[in-house]
C-alpha cells in the first residue's frame, strides 16, 4: 500500500467518534471491531487518532467502562438523554474544531440505519472529510417478534413502556437525520453485502459504499492441529448470549439424537444471559446432564482456549448480522456447522471447512455431527482449510486495517 501520509511527513488528525457505550475487550462482536479499529488505527505512526468524542458516565459491576455518545432506538430512554447527547456532542464538536485541526472525521460504531445520527456531521464542512462504518444489516429476527410494548436490545435485556413509545414518535425524526448524516458521508463502510443492499435501498450513492468485513486477532487465535487434541471425547462448542435468537435450546435437543448415537460427545456452552434457567431445565428433561456443559461468561481475552480444546463449532442461531465467533473457530482449526442466515452466508463455505443447515432443522446438526465423529479426518481437513481462510482475508493487521488506512489516504489525497 502507498502510504500518503509517509510521503507528506506530517501527521493528520483523525476523529474517531464515537466509539460505543462500552469501549473493551472483553466482549466480542461490535463491541470488539470498535475497540480494535480505533487501537489498530491509533498504532499507525503516521495518524495522530483522536477519540475524544466519548465521554465516562459510570462503571457497571465488572469494571467495563460505559461511554455516552451515539443516537441509537436501542440506547434513548427519554428526552433527558437526548438533550444530554445533543449538548455533549455540539460542545465537544465545536471546541475541537476551533482548537484541532481535523482531517477526517470518523464515526465507528454503532450506526442503525434508519436510526442513528452524527451532529458533528452538521457541524463541519465539506473540508473536513467524514466516514461512516463499519455498518451492520438490522437483525429481521427481532423486529417479527415484537410484542405489543417490549423489545431486546443487542444482550437480550427487555426494554418496555416509555423507550417503546420514545421510539415511535421520534422515529421519523431520527429517520430524516440518519439519512442526512448517510448523505454527507464522504465513504460508508460495511461489513458485508447485506448491509451493502440495505443502503443502496436507502438511495445511497453506492460509489462511497465499501465492504470491509471485520478482523480476527490471527495471533492470539493460534490453530491448534487436530491430532494434538484429546481423542477419547469429541467436544462441541457454542458461543453467544443466551437468549432466543441464539437457538441454543435447538442443539441441545439435537444433542439427544446426537448421543444415542455416539456418547463420547460433549457439548458446551459458553456465555450467559436470561435463557439459561430454561436451557438447564431442557437439558435435565431430556437427561443431558452429563453430556451438556454450562460454561457461564468466559471474557474474550479467554475465549480462545475453549475454542483451541474443542474439535467442531455448532450453533442454531435464527438470526446474525455477522458471524465473529465463526472467525474465532475458524482461526483456531475448528470446522463449523450452523444455520443459513446473513452472517455465515457469506463466511462460512458449506461442505469447504463446515456445513450450513436450514433454520430450526436441529435434526440435520445432529446428522453432521455423527458424521464428522465418525470421519475424523475430515475435521481435520475442514480445520486446515479454516484456519487458512482467515489468514486470508480476516487478519486485522495484514488485511483489515490497510484497508481502512487506504480509504483515508484516498480521502486526504483528494
Amino acid at each position: 500500500m502507498k502510504n500518503i501520509l509517509k510521503i507528506k511527513n506530517k501527521k493528520y488528525n483523525v476523529l474517531i467518534a464515537p466509539i460505543h457505550f462500552f469501549y473493551t475487550d472483553k466482549y466480542g462482536s461490535e463491541l470488539l471491531w470498535a475497540y480494535k479499529i480505533f487501537n489498530k488505527i491509533k498504532a499507525r505512526e503516521f495518524i495522530n487518532t483522536q477519540g475524544i468524542v466519548f465521554e465516562i458516565i459510570g462503571k457497571n459491576n465488572t469494571d467495563k467502562l460505559i461511554y455516552r455518545g451515539v443516537t441509537d432506538k436501542q440506547y434513548f430512554y427519554s428526552l433527558v438523554d437526548v438533550a444530554r447527547f445533543l449538548f455533549f456532542y455540539t460542545r465537544k464538536g465545536l471546541f475541537f474544531g476551533r482548537e484541532k485541526k481535523i482531517d477526517i472525521l470518523h464515526h465507528i460504531l454503532p450506526f442503525s440505519i434508519n436510526n442513528t445520527f452524527n451532529p458533528l456531521f452538521f457541524l463541519w464542512g465539506s473540508k473536513i472529510k467524514k466516514v461512516i462504518g463499519p455498518i451492520q444489516a438490522s437483525l429481521d429476527y427481532n423486529e417479527k417478534n415484537l410484542s405489543n410494548n417490549t423489545a431486546e436490545d443487542i444482550f437480550g435485556q427487555k426494554k418496555q413502556n416509555f423507550s417503546i413509545y420514545f421510539q415511535k414518535i421520534f422515529s421519523s425524526v431520527f429517520k430524516f437525520l440518519s439519512s442526512r448524516t448517510l448523505k454527507r458521508a464522504d465513504r460508508i463502510i460495511v461489513i458485508n453485502n447485506v448491509a451493502r443492499e440495505c443502503l443502496k435501498k436507502e438511495n445511497i450513492d453506492e460509489r462511497k459504499i465499501l465492504v470491509i468485513p471485520p478482523g480476527i486477532d490471527i495471533d492470539k487465535f493460534n490453530y491448534t492441529n487436530f491430532r494434538n487434541k484429546s481423542r477419547e471425547i469429541l467436544e462441541l462448542i457454542t458461543v453467544g448470549y443466551l437468549f432466543e435468537r441464539k437457538g441454543i435450546e435447538l442443539i441441545i435437543k439435537a444433542m439427544r439424537e446426537v448421543v444415542c448415537g455416539n456418547k463420547k460427545i460433549i457439548l458446551k456452552i459458553v456465555g450467559d444471559g436470561p435463557q439459561r434457567k430454561s436451557l438447564e431445565k431442557l437439558v435435565g428433561e431430556l437427561k443431558l446432564k452429563d453430556f451438556v456443559i454450562f460454561e457461564g461468561f468466559i471474557p474474550n481475552e479467554k475465549i480462545q482456549e475453549y475454542y483451541q480444546r474443542a474439535h467442531i463449532f455448532v450453533s442454531m442461531s435464527r438470526s446474525e448480522s455477522w458471524g465473529q465467533m465463526y472467525l474465532e473457530a475458524m482461526a483456531c482449526g475448528l470446522p463449523i456447522i450452523t444455520t443459513k442466515n446473513n452472517g455465515s452466508n457469506e463466511i462460512i463455505k458449506d461442505n469447504e471447512f463446515g456445513y450450513l443447515v436450514e433454520q430450526e432443522d436441529y435434526n440435520t446438526l445432529a446428522e453432521k455431527v455423527l458424521y464428522l465423529s465418525e470421519n475424523q479426518d475430515v475435521i481435520r481437513t475442514f480445520g486446515e482449510k479454516a484456519r487458512r481462510e482467515v489468514e486470508d482475508k480476516y487478519d486485522w493487521d495484514k488485511t483489515i486495517i490497510p484497508k481502512y488506512l487506504d480509504i483515508y489516504n484516498e480521502l486526504l489525497k483528494k
